[in-house]
């Protein structure tokens, strides 16, 4: 073989080198060993239902819908370990939309309190806010509060939306709102210029959602 032939030859054997090694990067990226269980579609899926249900105030651009879905696929827990979730009760998808719609709805309140914007107001998430907030970053403090072997939902929501949300005390962001929480009895309080709710709730095995007002 004549000698010239070899930097195309090189050429050619890099560029299928590049090509092996973004293919097997890109599918580590999107298995699914963040959280167990769950296929990269159906994440993509569940960002797709939150993005339709919050239109009205909230925008995902394209990159930060396939960011929000790559990190929850690729991401652990704290300990390195992934979030199990055929271990949750029946229907696992249920959960697992809210477990996502808890993630975004953080990502939105931060998005609020970085921009100084009214809370209700026109907003959009890009991929550079995930990558800022990870998934792994939010389970953190899920982990270490133990919520995550045994988990329960809870979703606040109402009317209109955009008011503040105290759970046990605690400033928990805007409703409308999901949240995933520890099993067992929890106070919930709603509050805008317009109402006020209080009461408590108790949280088992089926999603428990508390409407203001009733």
């Amino acid at each position: 073989m004549p000698i010239t032939h070899l930097p195309r030859l090189t050429a050619r054997f890099m560029r299928a080198l590049s090509t092996v090694v973004l293919s097997s990067a890109l599918a580590a990226q999107l298995s699914p060993s963040g959280v167990s269980g769950v296929s990269y579609q159906n994440l993509s899926r569940a960002v797709a239902n939150w993005k339709l249900a919050n239109k009205s105030s909230v925008q995902i651009d394209p990159a930060a819908t396939s960011e929000i879905a790559s990190d929850i696929a690729s991401r652990s827990d704290i300990k390195g370990q992934p979030i199990d979730v055929n271990a949750w009760p029946k229907p696992a998808d249920k959960r697992v939309d809210l477990l996502v719609s808890s993630y975004i709805s953080e990502l939105r309140d931060r998005k609020y309190e970085q921009t100084g914007l009214p809370r209700g107001s026109q907003i959009k998430l890009g991929a550079a806010d995930v990558q800022a907030f990870s998934f792994a970053t939010y389970v953190q403090d899920l982990h270490l509060q133990a919520i995550l072997r045994d988990p329960g939902f809870l979703s606040v929501t109402s009317l209109p939306p955009g008011a503040a949300i105290k759970i046990d005390n605690g400033a928990r962001g805007l409703t409308d709102k999901d949240f995933v929480v520890s099993k067992g009895k929890h106070s919930v309080l709603v509050k805008s210029d317009k109402f006020t709710c209080t009461d408590g709730v108790d949280v088992e095995d089926d999603p428990v959602v508390y409407k203001c007002p009733k």
